[in-house]
């Protein structure tokens, strides 16, 4: 019963990163979703097919990760630690 609510709990969190993500700057949002989805966390694989330097593409998901994490980290405290 636990395992499924915390099922719940991540799903949920993920939904709401997902929405907040859609506010960001359009290049963040593209480039990290590309990030996200597509390249699969590789960020060396990801400069090469895109041709964007590696060194855009890695502050630009650090910025995106730390809004991530500056927006929902409540959140996820909430949900998990009660």
């Amino acid at each position: 019963m636990i395992y499924f609510e915390n099922i719940i709990k991540k799903n949920n969190i993920q939904e709401k990163v997902d929405e907040y993500i859609k506010t960001f700057y359009w290049f963040d949002q593209k480039l990290f979703d590309l990030y996200r989805y597509e390249f699969k966390m590789h960020k060396t694989k990801m400069s090469k097919k895109t041709k964007i330097s590696y060194e855009t593409i890695f502050r630009t998901v650090k910025r995106c990760k730390m809004k991530i994490k500056n927006k929902f980290k409540e959140d996820y405290k909430q949900d998990y630690y009660g």
